[in-house]
């Protein structure tokens, strides 16, 4: 088994909204409390890991759709799959996922060895860790790892504050009175009044900002590092980050470098697998794995 980390940044094409608390009219960024190198406690806006990972989810959700032909798959596999599973009520032991399926499951399908999943009225735990995404700036740089805080300012190079990375975007949403008109024949048909289109904000990070970032999958085997491998390099074609994606936010580049080690930490070759043979060598022992699910 081998601990697989990729290290590296997401650098915003466009601008990225992640809401945090609040509401109403004006849409804030999630923020965290920090304590700066100063020891001054600040919030600063940085994006969750849980909202990288399930974009991972989803992505793996569908690589693993496309290995088994690209059929329809029963709604609790895709729920399990893309969602990680609902946790129900177990009414015979037959229907218990216990620790030998937990194995099993892992072997037959490799992504839910990456990313857990729930069923038969367990948890079963996924090995991948996804960091949140750290902005870079004045403020966080203390919290970069030392080898990846050189590389960012090697050459003298200097970063803005984070809170000069922050700004407001308007956009408008309103009833398109004129197009229901056209179709039941007036306004008043369709039982809908002259509506102004209603205002909102949404706090963004700026286009160009650079957020730090990392993915640990530890202790994997040789068919859940291939997996991972696949993975991230579809996440990094596809990357996106938050909310307003139909609107154009969110667009990310996303870089990383790989490294691969042992449990002592010593730094070792990948092991060879392939998570799609897993998977296909025995379609009837994958087809009875996921019917667990």
């Amino acid at each position: 088994m081998r601990t697989v980390t990729y290290t590296g940044t997401l650098v915003a094409r466009s601008s990225i909204s992640h809401v945090g608390d609040g509401g109403g009219k004006v849409h804030v960024l999630r923020r965290e409390n920090v304590v700066t190198a100063d020891g001054e406690v600040i919030g600063v806006p940085i994006v969750s890991g849980a909202v990288i990972r399930g974009r991972m989810r989803r992505l793996g959700a569908a690589m693993v759709h496309e290995a088994l032909g690209g059929g329809p798959l029963p709604f609790n596999v895709v729920t399990a799959l893309a969602q990680g599973g609902v946790l129900t009520e177990t009414r015979t032991a037959r229907e218990v996922l216990t620790g030998d399926r937990q194995a099993r499951l892992r072997e037959r399908i490799p992504l839910l060895g990456l990313m857990g999943v729930v069923g038969g009225g367990r948890m079963m735990a996924g090995r991948l860790m996804v960091s949140k995404a750290i902005p870079v700036g004045r403020e966080t740089l203390h919290l970069l790892p030392g080898p990846d805080r050189e590389r960012l300012t090697g050459d003298g190079r200097r970063w803005p504050s984070v809170y000069e990375l922050m700004e407001r975007e308007g956009y408008t949403v309103g009833s398109d009175v004129s197009s229901i008109a056209a179709l039941v024949g007036s306004p008043q048909d369709a039982g809908v009044a002259d509506i102004s289109p209603m205002r909102f904000e949404v706090e963004t990070l700026a286009a160009g900002t650079t957020l730090w970032h990392r993915v640990v999958g530890e202790d994997l085997t040789a068919d859940e590092a291939d997996c991972l491998e696949d993975l991230m390099r579809v996440w990094c074609d596809r990357a996106r980050l938050g909310g307003g994606k139909g609107r154009g936010l969110g667009d990310v580049e996303a870089s990383y470098e790989r490294t691969v080690t042992d449990v002592m930490g010593r730094a070792r070759e990948p092991e060879r697998g392939s998570w799609r043979r897993a998977m296909l060598d025995d379609p009837a022992a994958t087809s009875e794995a996921l019917s667990w699910l």
